[in-house]
């Protein structure tokens, strides 16, 4: 009964910020970290629960600002994880990565990613 309660007033709550909270066992999309090309070549790297919708919103430039200023954009890499925090934590790792290290994971060239890696420690 109680936590039946709290999950109630956080609805509530999320619902008088404009966004719908469901509880763990009801979130049925995965999450994903991507990796973007702009236009000018550079690259993106985000986090998201939709990744056909947040790829629309780069598109549509609703993105965030780095692609809004390098349209078109290019999905070039994508990873899914069962929770957010996963995703959030993998964003964070890729984007301390070096350019040739993105390249490598991106093309999938596993030699490539160790000897990027290698080269900046």
């Amino acid at each position: 009964m109680e936590a039946s309660r709290e999950s109630n007033a956080l609805s509530e709550r999320s619902e008088s910020m404009g966004r719908t909270c469901r509880p763990p066992s009801e979130v049925l999309l995965p999450f994903h970290t991507y990796i973007l090309r702009c236009s000018d070549g550079s690259f993106y790297v985000g986090h998201c629960g939709d990744l056909k919708d947040r790829l629309a919103e780069h598109s549509r430039g609703e993105g965030a600002k780095h692609t809004r200023d390098r349209l078109p954009v290019e999905l070039v890499y994508s990873e899914q994880f069962e929770t957010q925090a996963d995703a959030i934590n993998r964003e964070r790792q890729l984007k301390r990565w070096s350019r040739a290290k993105k390249e490598a994971l991106i093309s999938g060239d596993l030699a490539a990613l160790k000897r990027a890696a290698k080269r900046r420690n």
